[in-house]
């Protein structure tokens, strides 16, 4: 589905933006090579993620969850106001994930499949 591949590269782009950025962290000195590192990991989990997600495979959320997580803990350590909205997104797919993940049990427990 095309919805599919529109949520992929908006997942892309989230990640790949924060690499871009260069803010101050208010915990840690001298943390740009750890705000890169972070922005690597998670640009690349949720990429990973994205395609997965469009080739409809099952661990889709388990790399979508992880990019979101490191990209939280990315935007926590490094917050500054203008980077707030990326918290929301972060949250957002978490709940997502939860909220699909959820679904999915309920599916197999109609279906008479015990979760593995």
């Amino acid at each position: 589905m095309w919805w599919r591949s529109l949520i992929a590269v908006f997942l892309v782009l989230h990640g790949i933006v924060f690499t871009f950025l260069d803010p101050e962290s208010w915990l840690v000195d001298e943390g740009r090579g750890l705000f890169i590192a972070l922005g690597i990991a998670a640009a690349a989990a949720l990429t990973i993620g994205a395609i997965l997600l469009v080739a409809r495979h099952s661990s889709w959320r388990l790399f979508l969850a992880t990019g979101a997580a490191v990209s939280l803990a990315q935007l926590i350590l490094f917050f500054e106001p203008g980077l707030f909205v990326g918290v929301g997104i972060d949250v957002a797919i978490l709940a997502v994930i939860a909220w699909t993940y959820r679904g999915e049990g309920e599916r197999r427990k109609v279906a008479g499949v015990s979760p593995a």
